[in-house]
Formats: structure tokens, sequence, C-alpha cells
């Protein structure tokens, strides 16, 4: 069985194939070519993963989906690569003519843990997922930032439960204060990007970077 310890930091084997996905779905009425594969080895590691779609220089965001729960790379990693590319219900899905100016982040998850409160969290070195209940329905409603999302925008720990966290969830949970006051966070550490992987004690998750050519 293959562990994450199968992939170097210059692997680039879990973009690349997310790429492959893709072009496989953009394509496939088009050509009989067999649906791409990822080695063996790394078929039966099991992880929480999200993927990322960017395009251009400036990186604008085109989808970004993932599961919580540990999935199969072998099946989970073509799933989430697709679902985000092509159902993420903030924008329109890729096309092909989009192809060579996207990026791709593959990020595998592990080792979360409940946040004391909310902002029991660092930016830059943690993921959250905020988590929040209605109190009239009892209904469960999130929302996820990896890691690096709030230190590439600029947001404290403060402007994301003041700002963003109400313009996600008003419409449902109602006032802003109330919103941040109820909130459960569920944190997860640092991505380390472009292909690095963290070794040592503190290590807790993976994430590699392509620019497909």
């Amino acid at each position: 069985m293959g562990t994450l310890a199968d992939l170097s930091p210059e692997d680039r084997t879990l973009p690349q194939y997310c790429f492959d996905v893709l072009l496989h779905k953009l394509t496939m009425k088009e050509t009989s070519a067999p649906h791409p594969q990822l080695p063996p080895k790394l078929c039966s590691v099991r992880c929480p993963l999200f993927v990322t779609w960017k395009k251009g220089k400036q990186h604008d965001l085109r989808g970004c989906i993932g599961i919580f729960s540990p999935v199969p790379l072998g099946t989970g990693l073509a799933q989430y690569a697709s679902i985000s590319a092509f159902e993420d219900r903030r924008f329109n899905p890729i096309t092909h003519d989009e192809l060579a100016h996207l990026h791709c982040t593959v990020s595998l998850l592990v080792e979360f843990e409940r946040g004391r409160d909310y902002l029991d969290w660092t930016v830059g070195v943690h993921g959250i997922r905020i988590e929040l209940r209605d109190a009239a329905t009892g209904n469960v409603v999130s929302a996820t930032y990896l890691p690096e999302v709030a230190s590439e925008q600029g947001w404290s720990k403060v402007q994301v439960y003041n700002v963003r966290v109400p313009m996600l969830f008003e419409n449902v949970l109602g006032a802003p204060e109330s919103v941040r006051r109820g909130a459960r966070t569920l944190c997860y550490a640092m991505v380390l990007r472009d292909k690095q992987i963290c070794l040592g004690s503190m290590a807790k998750t993976y994430s590699e970077s392509f620019v497909r050519q």
C-alpha cells in the first residue's frame, strides 16, 4: 500500500494527473484514449483532498472543491479534479480553450483539530473549516479556506470572521455578530506549496503545484 512518503518534493504526478483527467473529460467525445491512471502505489493512499484550479498570471480562482473525509487517490482525485473544474457553482465550467492558462494545486490534508475558539488558528499556517449552526432549523453550514488563502488575500483572522463569514452566511443565520460568536473552527496545518513537502514532527499536510506548459 502506498503512503504520502511515496510523493517526493519534486513530484508532479498529482497535478499532472488532474490535467490529464481534465483534458480527457474535455475531449472524450473526440478520442478513444483510455482514462488517465495514477501509478498503482498511489491509488490506495487515503486522505482528505482538495483540487484548486487558477487561471492566468494573476492566478484568478476558477474552481476549488474537495472533501474532508479520507478517499483513495485512485478514485477521489479524478472525481474532485472534475468536480472542481466543472461543478463549482461560483464559476462557469472550465473550457478547452483555458487549458494552456490553468494552474493546478492538489492539497492532501491530515491531522485535523478543533480550535478552542474562532481565533485559535494562524494565518498562513492553518487552513480552516468554519461551521455554523442555524438555531432555528438545526442545519449546519460550512465554508473552507485552505492555508494559503487568508495570507494571499491579506486577511487577518478577525477579517475572515467579521467580513468574510457574514458575507457567506448572513442570509442563512442572521446578524453578523451572532454568526461570528456561534462559529466553530476546524483547523488543519499548513500546505507547503511549489512542490515542497514538509518533513518532521510538524508535517501535517502535503501540497504540490504544477503549471501545464
